[in-house]
């Protein structure tokens, strides 16, 4: 993380060319986040009723962010945006996040921000999990924080 955060401020240029459409930044990126996915549904295997079904929720999510984060696979298998979706989305893809204008870059930052803050009212706490559920540290969180003015296209 350090590492993209030194790159995006001494060479943006590079830096937004390693994030560039179809490069292979974009499909490890997809990889991690279906990884993730499976990790947690592995993970929910051995849960009790209420975390077992946070962390199925979570590797859904997981698993949709991959799924859109490569258009489904649109440009892989060389498919066709349907009209409808042609004619709503942003950049003409097969992924729901470039509809609305913006919609989904609200509700992923905000998203962002709540989980640092949940994450660090329960270090003030001195708690590392809620209900159960472990949350990331604080470094990581100070980090992801850092990283959110980035992911801007």
């Amino acid at each position: 993380m350090l590492f993209f955060i030194a790159l995006c401020a001494a060479a943006p240029r590079t830096f937004q060319a390693l994030g560039r459409e179809d490069y292979w930044v974009e499909y490890l990126t997809a990889a991690w986040f279906l990884l993730a996915g499976l990790v947690l549904f592995v993970t929910a295997l051995a849960e009790r009723r209420f975390r077992r079904c946070a962390y199925i929720l979570g590797g859904m999510a997981l698993m949709f962010v991959a799924g859109e984060e490569i258009s489904w696979g649109q440009r892989i298998f060389g498919f066709a945006t349907p009209d409808l979706l042609m004619r709503l989305n942003d950049q003409g893809e097969l992924n729901i996040h470039n509809i609305a204008n913006g919609l989904f870059d609200i509700i992923y930052l905000n998203g962002a921000l709540i989980l640092c803050m949940v994450t660090s009212a329960a270090f003030f706490c001195r708690k590392d999990g809620l209900f159960g559920i472990p949350l990331p540290s604080i470094p990581l969180m100070l980090g992801f924080l850092m990283t959110l003015p980035m992911t801007r296209e």
